[in-house]
């Protein structure tokens, strides 16, 4: 945040929640689980950029840093491929297993200027439009 501040540059969280996540786990297993969870991160991975950060923050919430955007078309782009990628079935343990996923995204410094708070924006984005 202090190199976008300095730079004056756009940047932006977005959370990621793997949606159900617990279904198939009840259906088909933890093993199935966390083969979902591996290929979820693998396919999230070939997404982003080079520059870009991806993290898994708990079971089924990844986050993802985009710094250095040119203009907040770049994380909605980045976003709809994102979930264009999870979208796609995949085979797992014999199964075809399909799911998607929720997004939220905030971006500094139109969003606001503080580290937690972005990420809390995000957060509340998503579970906003995933009910």
């Amino acid at each position: 945040m202090s190199q976008a501040q300095t730079n004056n540059q756009l940047f932006a969280v977005i959370s990621l929640s793997l949606d159900r996540l617990n279904n198939i786990n009840n259906t088909l297993g933890y093993s199935t689980e966390d083969l979902l969870l591996r290929s979820a991160a693998q396919r999230l991975a070939t997404c982003v950029h080079n520059t870009d950060v991806l993290s898994r923050l708990s079971s089924n919430k990844f986050a993802i840093l985009q710094p250095k955007l040119t203009s907040v078309d770049d994380v909605v782009i980045l976003s709809q491929k994102l979930l264009n990628t999870l979208s796609k079935p995949v085979l797992l343990n014999g199964n075809v297993v399909r799911t998607g996923a929720s997004i939220g995204i905030s971006t500094y410094p139109s969003d606001c200027t503080n580290v937690d708070q972005l990420l809390e924006n995000a957060d509340t984005a998503m579970y906003s439009y995933s009910q």
